[in-house]
C-alpha cells in the first residue's frame, strides 16, 4: 500500500518530479561518461600485456618520439645477449617515432604520430595486422593508417594523402593492433623516412626476449655501450610512464567527478525538498488518519528511490550511447575510446543512489519534525 502509495503521489506531481529526475540523470550520464574516458585512455596506453617485449631507449625518455637511438648503435644491439629470435634473425625493431601537425576534420590542427618501421616491425609487434593494402618497399613514399585514426584527420582514409615533410605521402592501406596504442598511429618505411627527415637516427628499438627474466642480460649488454646512454625497459613498465604523462588529465576528471556529485547533492536535495513542500499538507492529512511519522517517512524515503531509479536507469542509458566513440587525446598523440564497461555502469549506478539516498535525508528528518496543525492550515 505505501509503494502504491508514494507512487501515485510521484505521478501527481510530476512537473516538480521532473526537475529532480533530470538532475539525477545528468549527473549519472556525465558520471558515468568521465569514467568510461579515463577507462578508454589507461586501457589504450597500458596496451596488452606482453611480457616478453622490451625496448631500448634514451635514458628517461618518457615517450618513444622523446627519444634518440643513434643509428652506430643498432648493430651492437642486434647481438646483445637475451634477444628471441625468428628465422635465424634477432626479433628487433629499430624505429623512427615522430609527429607532424595534421589538419583535423573541423579544420583544426592536431599532431598525428609516425612511426617508421621495417618489415620485421610485424614481428616484433605480434598484435599487429594488416588488413588492407601493404607496407611500401624502401624508398617508396606511402602511409599505413592505425584503425584508430582513419578519418579522424583530412586524408587518412582510403585513397587519400598525408603531407609529411615537402611531400604528399599517398595512403596504401590500413593496421590493425587490437585495440593498442599502436592504432593511433601512421607507419611508414623507416629509411624513406630518414631520407625525408634528412637524418638516420632512430628513436626507439623494440626488442622481442627469449624470456621476461632475460631482460636484466639486456640490460648488462647496453651499460657496456656507455657511449650511446641507453636503457633497457620492459614495454609495461615504459607505458606506464606514459601513462604518467596523463595523470594530469586524469586527476582533472576525477576532480570534475566529485564537483559533479557535490553540485547535484545540493541541486537533488533541493529539488527533493521542494517536492516535500509542495504535500505537507498532504502528509499531514496522512497522519490524521492515523499514518504513524515513520509510515510517513517511509513514502518520502520510497519517493526518494524510484527518482534515483528512474534517474539512473535513464542516465546510465544515455551514457551507453557514448560507449564506443573515438576521442583524440592531443597531450599523447593517441586515439582513445570511451569505454562504458560493467563496472563503470556500476559505479555510476552508485553515484546515482548516493545522490538519491542524501538528498532524502532532509525531507526525511523534516517529516519526523513536521506540525500537523501548521501544514493542515497552510
Amino acid at each position: 500500500m505505501i509503494v502504491g502509495y508514494a507512487a501515485r503521489s510521484l505521478y501527481a506531481r510530476r512537473r516538480t518530479v521532473l526537475v529532480a529526475l533530470l538532475v539525477i540523470v545528468g549527473t549519472t550520464a556525465a558520471i558515468t561518461v568521465m569514467l568510461g574516458l579515463t577507462n578508454g585512455l589507461r586501457a589504450v596506453i597500458a596496451g596488452k600485456s606482453r611480457p616478453r617485449s622490451a625496448l631500448v631507449v634514451a635514458k628517461n625518455a618518457v615517450m618513444d618520439f622523446w627519444s634518440e637511438v643513434p643509428a652506430a648503435a643498432v648493430a651492437p644491439i642486434r647481438v646483445l645477449p637475451g634477444l628471441a629470435t625468428s628465422g635465424g634473425k634477432p626479433l628487433v625493431s629499430p624505429e623512427l617515432a615522430v609527429t607532424f601537425p595534421i589538419k583535423r576534420a573541423d579544420g583544426t590542427l592536431g599532431d598525428v604520430r609516425i612511426r617508421g618501421v621495417d618489415p620485421i616491425a610485424f614481428e616484433v609487434h605480434s598484435d599487429v595486422h594488416v588488413v588492407a593494402g601493404s607496407l611500401p618497399r624502401s624508398g617508396e613514399r606511402g602511409v599505413l593508417l592505425g584503425a584508430g585514426i582513419v578519418g579522424k584527420f583530412k586524408g587518412l582514409e582510403e585513397g587519400g594523402t598525408v603531407r609529411i615533410g615537402r611531400r604528399q605521402w599517398p595512403v596504401s592501406g590500413r593496421f590493425t593492433a587490437g585495440g593498442d596504442a599502436l592504432e593511433s598511429e601512421i607507419w611508414c618505411d623507416r629509411a624513406t623516412l630518414q631520407q625525408e627527415l634528412g637524418s638516420d637516427r632512430n628513436s626507439v628499438v623494440h626488442v622481442v626476449l627469449e624470456a621476461p627474466e632475460r631482460l636484466a642480460d639486456l640490460a648488462t649488454g647496453l651499460g657496456k655501450m656507455r657511449e650511446f646512454q641507453l636503457e633497457a625497459v620492459s614495454e609495461q613498465a615504459f607505458r606506464q610512464r606514459g601513462l604518467a604523462g596523463a595523470a594530469i588529465y586524469l586527476d582533472a576528471i576525477v576532480v570534475v567527478i566529485g564537483i559533479l556529485c557535490v553540485s547535484a547533492v545540493f541541486a537533488g536535495t533541493n529539488a527533493t525538498y521542494s517536492m516535500f513542500l509542495g504535500q505537507l499538507r498532504e502528509l499531514a492529512t496522512l497522519m490524521t488518519l492515523g499514518y504513524t511519522r515513520t509510515r510517513v517517512a517511509a513514502i518520502v524515503l520510497l519517493q526518494s528511490l524510484f527518482l534515483a531509479l528512474g534517474g539512473a536507469g535513464l542516465g546510465l542509458g544515455l551514457a551507453l550511447l557514448a560507449h564506443g566513440r573515438k576521442l583524440v587525446f592531443d597531450e599523447l598523440k593517441v586515439v582513445y575510446e570511451v569505454i562504458v564497461s560493467p563496472d563503470v555502469l556500476l559505479l555510476g549506478a552508485l553515484a546515482a543512489a548516493v545522490i538519491g539516498l542524501i538528498a532524502s535525508v532532509t525531507a526525511v528528518v523534516q517529516t519526523f519534525r513536521l506540525n500537523v496543525l501548521s501544514a493542515l492550515r497552510e
